[in-house]
């Protein structure tokens, strides 16, 4: 998934998210249900910091 580095900040900036979670989050918009690693691919985070940024995302929920 390509999404705009304008796109990302501008939604980051918005919703008050960091970088990792903005990307994950978009990422998890566009697939709906996938696994940690899925995510991270999808969104170009290091598998190993999806696990800590899906984490992160569900306490802010």
């Amino acid at each position: 998934m390509i999404i705009p580095k304008r796109v990302v900040g501008r939604v980051k900036h918005f919703i008050g998210l960091n970088l990792y979670e903005t990307q994950i989050w978009l990422a998890l918009l566009s697939h709906g249900v996938a696994t940690a690693g899925e995510l991270a691919e999808a969104a170009g985070v290091p598998r190993s910091r999806s696990y800590d940024v899906l984490e992160s995302l569900s306490k802010k929920v």
